[in-house]
């Protein structure tokens, strides 16, 4: 999900420029989320420039 400044939920903006910039994040991952959540899903580089 993580790819544009604002997400299309328009709750949640990214706080860092990610690797991958404004396109979406190449990487691929399974998760136990649904794709129809609100919760923004990172892989764990998106994440961790997040949170670090």
């Amino acid at each position: 999900m993580c790819g544009e400044q604002t997400f299309t939920n328009g709750v949640y903006k990214n706080t860092n420029k990610h690797f991958h910039g404004d396109k979406p994040c190449p990487n691929e991952f399974l998760t136990t989320y649904a794709p129809d959540r609100p919760e923004i899903v990172y892989c764990e580089k998106c994440y961790l420039q997040e949170v670090v």
